[in-house]
């Protein structure tokens, strides 16, 4: 990989490759201003992806929520940069934004087909205190994927937070633990 920049050192392939190598063998700082370098280049959703990854991997949550939104609003036809901010927007308790995001990427082309908007969209509207908006969209996301883990958990927490549908809620929580677990 450094022979890589140094061969090419303007290529944000290289360089991405650099930090690649770096993020995989624990050198997040080092990662983290190797993709900063590629950033200057051209700044794509994979690069963007691999800096969140990084500021989290050194304590930057909020460098990673604030460059994933920036990034999903100058891009505001990228349903995958708005899923992207709405997640990170979701992990850092900001709700409100999070939905507003999920909103967008569901009501951009290809949206109404995606769980993942759909069950960010639900969770941010059951801890914003309307459960029963949330479970109508739970539901949208485990019909367009029942085998999901984020359409499973999102209406597992909305049913959970509805009262009489606790016991739909344990059964889906109990799904769950099937799932594969990526450390």
């Amino acid at each position: 990989a450094n022979s890589a920049v140094r061969s090419f050192p303007g290529s944000v392939t290289a360089l991405t490759i650099a930090g690649d190598a770096r993020l995989a063998s624990g050198q997040f700082g080092a990662a983290l201003e190797v993709y900063r370098r590629a950033a200057l280049v051209r700044l794509t959703l994979p690069l963007v992806r691999r800096i969140a990854t990084a500021y989290g991997r050194t304590r930057q949550d909020r460098a990673a929520r604030e460059l994933t939104r920036a990034y999903a609003a100058q891009h505001p036809l990228d349903r995958d940069a708005a899923i992207l901010a709405a997640q990170y927007q979701a992990e850092g308790g900001d709700w409100k934004t999070a939905g507003v995001l999920a909103l967008h990427a569901a009501s951009l082309p290809g949206g109404e087909r995606d769980p993942l908007a759909y069950s960010l969209l639900a969770l941010s509207q059951v801890e914003l205190g309307d459960p029963g908006g949330g479970l109508e969209d739970a539901r949208a996301a485990y019909r367009l994927q029942r085998w999901g883990m984020a359409p499973t958990m999102a209406l597992s927490e909305a049913m959970g937070a509805i009262k009489g549908q606790e016991g739909g809620a344990a059964s889906l929580r109990n799904k769950l633990q099937h799932f594969p677990v990526l450390r």
